[in-house]
């Protein structure tokens, strides 16, 4: 009977933990564009009025300076690649791999971070209802079924 007892315990905790695991990140995807927005308007910030190089704004990105390599490949590949290294979800990837070749073209700097920065803006409302929404509905998820499973094993 204790093992029964315990099991179950474990079952409800596991299955409580995996639906509180989903809600921390719906949570921390939040949190993630917020910072991400705080690091466009850096970027923003150096190109459009420092006229910082894009080595230089990759360098604020992702920590990366390799002046050499840039001479050995073109430098969208090698934003392309630092930018799929980041921890990011595919749409915010996508924006930012779309940043270098618009600024590459020599296109208006402020016009391509006006239009980032308003597709960013609904990434992170749209991640905030999902979150908002969806955060409690997971974690009761995750504990009524622990509950459930508990009882059809017990």
């Amino acid at each position: 009977m204790l093992t029964r007892l315990l099991g179950a315990a474990l079952v409800i905790g596991g299955c409580g933990a995996a639906g509180l695991s989903r809600s921390c990140a719906l949570r921390r995807r939040v949190k993630q564009l917020d910072r991400l927005r705080i690091q466009m308007e850096q970027v923003r910030m150096e190109i459009c009025r420092l006229q910082t190089p894009l080595p230089g704004v990759l360098n604020i990105l992702t920590g990366w300076s390799a002046a050499e390599e840039i001479r050995e490949q073109p430098f969208s590949a090698i934003w392309e690649r630092e930018i799929a290294g980041l921890t990011l979800a595919p749409p915010e990837k996508q924006l930012l791999i779309g940043l270098c070749p618009a600024l590459s073209r020599g296109e208006e700097p402020e016009r391509v971070f006006d239009a980032a920065e308003a597709r960013l803006a609904a990434l992170h409302r749209q991640a905030a209802e999902e979150a908002e929404k969806n955060c409690r509905l997971y974690s009761g998820l995750g504990l009524c079924g622990g509950v459930m499973l508990a009882i059809v094993l017990i």
